[in-house]
């Protein structure tokens, strides 16, 4: 269930606005994610310690009723379902039924519905290679975070902080979010230059922060392995230089990746969503559970290392991308029929090449 609100938000996004409104949009809404990701930690580990694990879960209970009452009050916001309303009332105002409107997502029945909506998002992850490589890679990163909820308290208890004091270093990871800030700058600059020149849009413009991220992330883990104890001596103080670039790492692999399947496959986004966000649900519960035995067997430095190996093989992928990215979007059917259905159904154009 934790995966559904990812698909939502930003499917709704995409619905909602064009491809250099997205920059801003998706990052904050990846920001927030994180955050909450990164929050969860200290405030669990502060809560159990004060009240007991038992309230940690009723006061997300309580959170979260609360803002499932909320959904009530959000509007439609997908334009074809708006414009299918919109048709059916001015059939039962007027009597002239001979109008119609092309809806991509018209489902006749249950069956058409399972068998469309239900196994596009596998269909995707199977036969799109640009799916496949961005939610292998969105989805590891994502649960970096929660592989390092039990390992982390465990790394600092060796500099003599308590369990709450180590989970305050979730806040360092917190920190890198604004370094964020300035790849957006920079895409907002580069997509209104190409709209004030009338140039097509490429998502590939978009992949400025995504080429900085991916070494950012294998260097932040490899200082973090060299950096702590058994095998070093360093203070505590120097590790939080490599949580930091994990953190902005982390975010901007969700920010960037997941802006680049909006941009790539339009209307039918929430689609690559669906996919991205099983794994990273998936591999948010199944890492914590191998990363506590591989911490204790191996120690904090070799187990830290492996993390980072997988890290650095990472590091080629935004050259790939931005090499082999266009052609393997020409090369694909979907991406060009959805293209297609959202000029055609879409308010604005975004005029994506």
């Amino acid at each position: 269930m934790s995966a559904v609100p990812s698909i939502i938000v930003s499917g709704s996004i995409e619905d909602m606005f064009n491809m250099q409104q997205r920059v801003w949009l998706m990052f904050i809404w990846a920001c927030a994610t994180t955050s909450g990701l990164l929050l969860g930690p200290v405030y669990g580990t502060y809560i159990s310690h004060s009240l007991g694990w038992r309230w940690v879960f009723y006061i997300a209970s309580i959170v979260m009723t609360v803002f499932t009452c909320l959904l009530f009050f959000i509007r439609e916001s997908r334009p074809s379902q708006l414009l299918s309303k919109q048709l059916v009332a001015f059939h039962k105002q007027s009597g002239n039924t001979r109008y119609r409107i092309f809806n991509p997502d018209h489902t006749p029945d249950l069956k058409t519905f399972a068998k469309v909506a239900l196994t596009r998002p596998i269909r995707l992850f199977f036969t799109e290679p640009l799916v496949f490589v961005v939610t292998i890679m969105n989805s590891v990163a994502w649960a970096l975070i929660y592989l390092f909820t039990g390992p982390l308290p465990f790394i600092y208890n060796s500099f003599s902080l308590s369990v709450q004091q180590a989970s305050l270093l979730f806040l360092a990871m917190g920190l890198g979010l604004f370094i964020g800030i300035l790849p957006r700058i920079h895409d907002w600059r580069k997509l209104n230059q190409r709209i004030l020149e009338q140039k097509p849009l490429h998502p590939e413009d978009k992949l400025v922060g995504f080429s900085i991220a991916a070494p950012s992330l294998a260097f932040g883990l490899w200082w973090l392995a060299l950096t702590v104890p058994p095998k070093s001596n360093f203070h505590w103080y120097v590790t939080i230089v490599g949580l930091i670039p994990i953190g902005f790492a982390t975010n901007e692999f969700a920010c960037t990746l997941s802006g680049y399947l909006a941009d790539t496959y339009t209307i039918y986004a929430s689609s690559a969503f669906a996919a991205m966000s099983f794994l990273r649900a998936v591999l948010g519960g199944v890492f914590p559970l191998v990363a506590r035995p591989m911490y204790a067997s191996l120690g904090a430095n070799t187990a830290t290392m492996i993390v980072a190996s997988l890290a650095t093989v990472f590091c080629a992928t935004p050259v790939l991308f931005a090499r082999y990215g266009k052609a393997i979007r020409k090369r694909s059917k979907f991406a060009k029929y959805s293209l297609e259905v959202n000029n055609e159904t879409q308010i604005h154009n975004d005029n994506v090449d």
